[in-house]
């Protein structure tokens, strides 16, 4: 391997789940058949090396399948799950608004003092996945790597990169199963190479 060569980041959130309306579905939560079906278009992609996956279910049950159609490893770890929502966790937006409408202003206007009652704060939360995909982009240098994951955990991901603060990655609209990419290189840079994508062939 080129220890010089730059690395790419294909970040995919999963696909629709099956309750529509949660602010956060728990780790059991599995895809739709809609949600399944956004999904498909990934196996098209040839180029990824390895792939890396949330260990909740609606990404890992098709990350399993994905690494065994393109024959590449496959790493599910816990530290790219999205933020512990706690008590706030499979509750609906609007029934969160009607019992915590303070706190839950507080998510959107100061997400980084923000913590769910009985949950992650967002500052540790965003610590661990930058943290993370760090060491990820150092161990896998100069690869092609995919990372099937949370619509948090590609917010984190891209204020690091682009070096903006995390309240500002809310103007990004992280849709279902788009690819969103970007390229680290050596020196520490970063590039946003593509957004929203649909199809792998076209990026």
């Amino acid at each position: 391997m080129n220890q010089a060569a730059p690395t790419t980041l294909d970040m995919v959130r999963h696909g629709e789940i099956v309750t529509p309306g949660l602010l956060c579905a728990g780790p059991d939560e599995p895809l739709s058949t809609a949600g399944r079906a956004q999904l498909e278009k990934l196996k098209n992609n040839q180029n990824w090396d390895i792939i890396v996956s949330s260990p909740y279910v609606r990404c890992c049950d098709f990350a399993q399948e994905l690494a065994r159609c393109l024959d590449v490893p496959l790493f599910v770890d816990a530290i790219w799950k999205e933020i512990d929502f706690g008590n706030w966790t499979d509750l609906t937006r609007q029934s969160i608004w009607e019992s915590d409408k303070k706190r839950l202003l507080q998510l959107w206007s100061n997400p980084l003092e923000f913590t769910a009652p009985g949950g992650e704060s967002m500052a540790d939360f965003v610590f661990r996945i930058q943290t993370a995909c760090t060491q990820l982009l150092l161990k896998h240098q100069g690869k092609s790597i995919l990372l099937l994951t949370h619509a948090g955990v590609i917010r984190a991901v891209l204020a690091d990169a682009l070096g903006i603060d995390y309240r500002n990655t809310q103007k990004f609209n992280i849709g279902y199963a788009k690819i969103n990419r970007i390229r680290s290189y050596p020196d520490g840079e970063f590039s946003l190479l593509s957004w929203g994508c649909s199809d792998p062939e076209l990026i």
